[in-house]
């Protein structure tokens, strides 16, 4: 006997589902890049600043040119790093927001075959149930027109 097209779908549906957990992955692994990304960051942010304070703690004592140029060098690369930083999260971010969207896609798709079974299912059961009535009245007209012969 053939497949059912409600057993069919279910190839379909498994699929779907496949696909909605691997951009459930790919998503989970987008926010903690970001969540990566945006604490390095902060942690560029808080050595900036504590290098900076710490410059300035000395700003009353004598300082060489060859310091102030150290300083001026290294504070510059702290915020090179920081603005490419800054960067990365961003880039991040954007692929977050893709991979969120791409997960919505395929839960909405997940759920809407989900739906198409069930419906399926249902009106298959809704078949069968008919058939069998009919088979039942069929069986008892035959046993009436029976009787009356």
């Amino acid at each position: 006997m053939a497949k059912k097209s409600s057993q069919r779908l279910q190839v379909v549906l498994k699929l779907a589902h496949i696909k909605q957990q691997q951009a459930a992955e790919k998503l989970a692994q987008a926010a903690a890049a970001v969540q990566r990304n945006q604490a390095q960051g902060e942690q560029l942010r808080v050595y900036q600043g504590e290098y900076n304070k710490h410059f300035h703690n000395y700003e009353n004592q004598p300082v060489s040119s060859q310091q102030m140029r150290n300083y001026q060098r290294f504070y510059s690369d702290l915020e090179e790093a920081v603005y490419t930083q800054d960067q990365r999260s961003s880039v991040a971010e954007t692929q977050f927001e893709f991979h969120r969207q791409q997960w919505q896609k395929r839960y909405a798709s997940e759920k809407n075959m989900e739906k198409l079974v069930v419906r399926k299912q249902q009106q298959e059961d809704q078949e069968q149930e008919l058939k069998i009535q009919r088979e039942l009245d069929d069986r008892a007209s035959g046993k009436r027109s029976e009787l009356a012969d």
